[in-house]
């Protein structure tokens, strides 16, 4: 009987060791219930963000090709301003010389008849 008494220690000390296992195993079940019901609760919010994060993509495309053509635009805009800006020069330089070339031709202007016929006659004779 003495050899029975730690075989039968060990049965209850097992038997103890599998309700503790078999507690433990319902409580994860039970965990595991609880985290599927608050998935399943949490599947609608999910599939609204996933639409929302997927407009708000589009949302970021379409302004990056707005971006782009803004970009282009503004370039364009640029060459134009800078080919205006040349073509301005120019034009103030072809004035400057106009401006340059009337003076010389208003100098050679005879104002007074008088004058050239004095000039005329002292150059011939």
């Amino acid at each position: 009987m003495d050899e029975l008494n730690p075989v039968l220690e060990d049965l209850t000390n097992l038997g103890e060791q599998q309700q503790e296992v078999e507690a433990r195993v319902l409580q994860l079940n039970t965990e595991i219930s609880e985290l599927n019901e608050s998935r399943e609760s949490e599947t609608p919010l999910i599939h609204e963000v996933e639409i929302k994060i997927k407009e708000l993509r589009q949302t970021i495309s379409a302004l990056n090709n707005h971006q782009m053509s803004l970009k282009a635009t503004f370039r364009k805009k640029k060459d134009a301003a800078k080919e205006m800006d040349e073509k301005i020069s120019s034009a103030e330089f072809a004035l400057v010389q106009s401006a340059q070339e009337n003076a010389s031709l208003r100098s050679k202007i005879i104002q007074s008849p008088a004058k050239l016929q004095v000039e005329v006659n002292i150059t011939i004779n």
